[in-house]
């Protein structure tokens, strides 16, 4: 693949993601899965759960995990009261980005692109110089830990960014191969979308693209204008896959980091 074609399928991807991202509302919208979370067992089968700033009791047929959060379908029923369906549980990944080490906004993300064009550097290579620059700053092991599985997921061509927009934070993930670009995103209201940015053509730019709900695949079917630069677009209703696991390792160690 010539240089000037992964160039074009980074800014692609960054531009597609960061769309995405600002298209995950910031409240409560019963148009998407909302964040659901389990805060304790009343009955065999009776739940408490928090649904934004709302405290509210419900039903399950199926056993759910205290403490946990679930994407979750949510609409009025004719009594005026909620209905909650569609469980989905939500990684783990998700929560811990709160608190992650290192975050981009959509500038500096927009910035690492540029300037690793502009210094004749591929993306990997400069993002790998920023943790790098970052390891020795870092506040605990925890830190320590989550820029090391970075690096490690970079010695595999994985490239992985906790994106702040808005209050609200993403995990993305982007792989290049030979003739496409993968990518993976994990947002609060979007959930978990994976995908391909690829070539049909010489000159025309392709995306496929899995998400968890044909409620998630109907909203963005509908603002395909918002995601532009593609010739065609695709999308699926399929489980995603993070490109590489993030969870922190704790025997991780230096030795283990191809500097």
């Amino acid at each position: 693949m010539i240089p000037q074609t992964n160039a074009t399928f980074n800014t692609s991807t960054v531009s597609l993601l960061n769309a995405l991202s600002k298209l995950s509302p910031k409240e409560l919208n019963t148009t998407l899965p909302t964040l659901l979370k389990i805060l304790s067992q009343t009955s065999s089968n009776s739940y408490q759960v928090q649904l934004g700033k709302l405290i509210l009791e419900t039903k399950s047929d199926v056993p759910l995990e205290l403490g946990k959060t679930y994407w979750a379908n949510v609409s009025q029923n004719k009594l005026g009261g909620l209905n909650i369906t569609n469980l989905i549980a939500q990684p783990k990944t998700l929560e811990t980005l709160a608190n992650f080490a290192l975050k981009l906004d959509s500038k500096s993300l927009e910035s690492l692109f540029k300037d690793a064009k502009q210094s004749d550097k591929t993306i990997e290579s400069s993002y790998k110089d920023l943790l790098l620059d970052k390891l020795p700053l870092v506040a605990n092991k925890q830190e320590f830990l989550e820029l090391a599985q970075m690096l490690l997921g970079l010695q595999k061509g994985v490239i992985s960014l906790v994106v702040r927009d808005e209050e609200k934070d993403s995990l993305l993930q982007i792989k290049r191969q030979k003739v496409r670009l993968d990518f993976y995103a994990l947002f609060p209201s979007l959930g978990e979308i994976d995908g391909m940015v690829y070539m049909e053509s010489k000159k025309d730019l392709s995306l496929s693209m899995n998400v968890m709900s044909k409620k998630i695949k109907s909203f963005l079917e509908s603002k395909l204008d918002s995601l532009k630069g593609f010739s065609k677009i695709d999308i699926n209703v399929k489980q995603a896959s993070m490109l590489y696991d993030l969870s922190p390792k704790s025997n991780l160690k230096m030795l283990d980091i191809k500097i």
